[in-house]
């Protein structure tokens, strides 16, 4: 187990990673180092069925950037009229956050907002599913809360081809996207594209995963950015 980075004091996440040096190879694959997400899953699903009041996902390659436990309030900005102003606003959101029984692990303001991490994703959610908050004590507007800019992990090794502009048409450059990574990775034949998707609040993110851990090494070698370059 590895305890998750966080800004505050406390937290209510962990990480949990397989042991390799603890782990039984065979000789022959002592150098193999192919992640074994079969074994993960296997964590994963033990861990649910454990205490079904925890939630289990995939995490991000970065230690403490998860944001699934965030909770944005874009309408706070920066008031260059009064300097203070988003100070005052976190600690309006925290009395708010504590009258509504809502634990916050941490909190933090930046030019786009003021930003609480809680602590139960079940709380993140209610939050966000209320929509505009209009009578948060304190706070001069109305505000609508927003999830932390991520897109959440739904299989193992997803990767994710980002900056697609809205000019164009998005369902046009879905499907060249599609096509190039169904033509360019294959065996024997057959594309090792599993599946790609895209979601909703991020329009620039086309993602997408392969079916083994092989192939998803190919199409992040050199010699793949030298052909998607070229396409």
């Amino acid at each position: 187990m590895k305890v998750y980075c966080s800004r505050g004091d406390w937290m209510t996440t962990a990480y949990v990673h397989l042991d390799t040096c603890a782990m039984p190879r065979p000789p022959e694959l002592h150098n193999n180092t192919e992640p074994c997400t079969d074994l993960l899953q296997c964590w994963k699903e033990a861990l649910e069925i454990h205490d079904t009041s925890w939630e289990v996902r995939w995490t991000p390659l970065t230690h403490g950037k998860d944001k699934r436990m965030w909770i944005r309030f874009p309408q706070l900005k920066v008031d260059p009229e009064d300097p203070g102003f988003q100070e005052k606003c976190k600690t309006h959101l925290l009395a708010w956050a504590k009258t509504k029984g809502y634990p916050v692990t941490s909190s933090y303001v930046n030019p786009g907002g003021v930003t609480l991490c809680l602590a139960s994703p079940g709380d993140v959610d209610v939050i966000l599913s209320c929509g505009v908050t209009d009578k948060i004590l304190g706070i001069p507007i109305p505000v609508l809360p927003a999830r932390g800019r991520q897109v959440e992990i739904e299989n193992v090794f997803e990767l994710a081809i980002t900056g697609l502009s809205d000019d164009y048409d998005l369902d046009h450059l879905h499907d060249m996207l599609r096509d190039w990574l169904e033509d360019n990775f294959e065996l024997d034949g057959v594309t090792t594209l599993a599946s790609t998707r895209t979601v909703m609040s991020e329009p620039e993110f086309f993602i997408f995963h392969m079916t083994t851990w092989k192939a998803t090494c190919d199409v992040l070698s050199d010699d793949a950015h030298g052909r998607f370059e070229e396409y």
